[in-house]
């Protein structure tokens, strides 16, 4: 293989891995229509710019063509990030953070396969532009590349491409791809001085890559764990609002019920002329929605009557062993939204469960082993997946479903507990264990 041949394969693989690490790595963002047209002509395009970079090679000598490979990779790159940004239905700033990522795991790969390269060269194991040594270059490169993009592709959701919208987001491809090709640059300028300087710069070069790498991972954790904190802001906010309407109903509905009893009781005694099974229905139907839940704590016994009701009319036997006092230390608004969420978790799934004969929730509250025991179980078929300790969502849209079980974790924690989700004889089980506290002023 001749130096030419050589070289323009090398510039068709670097086509290629800028082409596919940006498709790849924002391949969850949405696509416009048509996308396809931008696929052809974003190959098109680079293989152009392949062809130009071949035909001056051959009019260069070897020390220039690591120059013309900087300023041809470039004008590469360019085109994939404007031509994949077209393509895409989605906001600038994220698709630019997903590209950059992918350039970054191209380029910590492409020196991987630079390093094997040079190093089987420098020992004299391959001649210089040997196929073999061409593929100990691609091989690693792929490798590793893959190795990147699997490590990263939980992270790649659409729904959670709103907390990229960063304006510096939209510089970071044009600044890694700069800075790449000024080093390849540098490293053919050194690779004509000594070989043992192309390993060192090379082996610099990966390790720039590799820390890019982990800091634009940190970068993607901290944004979506501060994604996940507004999520929960919400969350708990919504609950603040829904215990506040919940309390007024259930009291309102008391005192109405109250005083329907009353009335009866008096045209009873007034006249006796009522059929006596209308004042026996009117009187079951004012008996389940003046059902007092006395837990011995006021928010409990809140949620405890609304799901009462909610469970009877979905059909789902609810039963409780309660004592409410336990949890007397903890602020109402924890108190809400904890049991909260676990029984709702419980009643969106026992509602859907045929026949309605198995549908059951049980919930317990109690001391064990010194500690304050939270105990929810209900009908379950099929097996429990999770990811962290937490149930995943089966919804499709996870950015505002799957925080339930992640809320009640991180109120566990809040006092010093834990939460422990496990499946067992068609059975869906949760505990939460909290410590024992003396009772505080809320």
């Amino acid at each position: 293989m001749n130096e030419n041949l050589y070289f323009v394969l090398k510039m068709a693989a670097m086509a290629g891995e800028l082409f596919f690490s940006a498709f790849l790595f924002t391949r969850s963002l949405p696509f416009r229509k048509k996308a396809w047209i931008f696929d052809v002509g974003i190959a098109a395009l680079l293989a152009l710019l392949c062809y130009a970079a071949y035909a001056w090679a051959k009019k260069v000598p070897s020390f220039n063509k690591e120059t013309i490979r900087a300023l041809f990779g470039f004008a590469m790159g360019t085109i994939v990030v404007f031509g994949i940004v077209f393509q895409k239905n989605e906001r600038v700033a994220p698709t630019f953070f997903f590209i950059n990522l992918g350039f970054a795991a191209a380029y910590f790969s492409d020196r991987i396969g630079a390093l094997l390269e040079t190093t089987l060269l420098a020992t004299g194991a391959f001649a210089a532009y040997s196929p073999w040594l061409l593929l100990f270059y691609l091989l690693p490169t792929v490798l590793f590349f893959f190795g990147v993009f699997f490590l990263f592709r939980n992270n790649f959701s659409p729904i959670r491409a709103d907390i990229y919208t960063a304006p510096f987001f939209i510089y970071l491809p044009f600044f890694t791809l700069l800075v790449s090709m000024v080093l390849f640059y540098l490293g053919g300028m050194i690779q004509n001085v000594h070989q043992i300087f192309d390993l060192i710069l090379i082996t610099s070069e990966a390790l720039y890559g590799l820390i890019d790498l982990l800091l634009l991972y940190a970068l993607m954790r901290q944004r979506q764990n501060d994604f996940s904190l507004y999520i929960l802001k919400q969350l708990w906010e919504k609950d603040r609002k829904n215990y506040e309407l919940q309390k007024e109903t259930v009291a309102m509905i008391n005192v109405k019920c109250h005083d329907m009893r009353h009335q009866i009781r008096a045209l009873e005694a007034k006249n006796g002329t009522l059929d006596p099974k209308m004042i026996e229905s009117v009187t079951k139907s004012i008996n389940v929605y003046e059902s007092v839940v006395k837990t011995g704590n006021e928010v409990l016994d809140v949620i405890l009557s609304d799901y009462s009701l909610r469970c009877q009319k979905n059909q789902v036997q609810l039963t409780y062993m309660v004592d409410g006092a336990l949890l007397n230390s903890l602020q109402e608004m924890d108190i809400y939204s904890l049991f909260g969420n676990l029984l709702e978790n419980a009643l969106e799934y026992e509602q859907k469960v045929s026949p309605s004969e198995n549908r059951f929730v049980f919930l317990s509250v109690k001391l064990d082993q010194g500690t304050v025991l939270i105990h929810e179980e209900n009908y379950f078929q099929g097996e429990v997946h999770l990811k962290d300790g937490i149930v995943e969502t089966s919804k499709p849209d996870k950015t505002l479903h799957g925080y339930g079980m992640l809320s009640m974790r991180q109120l566990a924690e809040k006092y010093g507990g834990s939460m422990r989700v496990y499946g067992d004889c068609d059975m869906f089980q949760v505990d939460i264990r909290l410590p024992q506290q003396k009772e505080e002023a809320k």
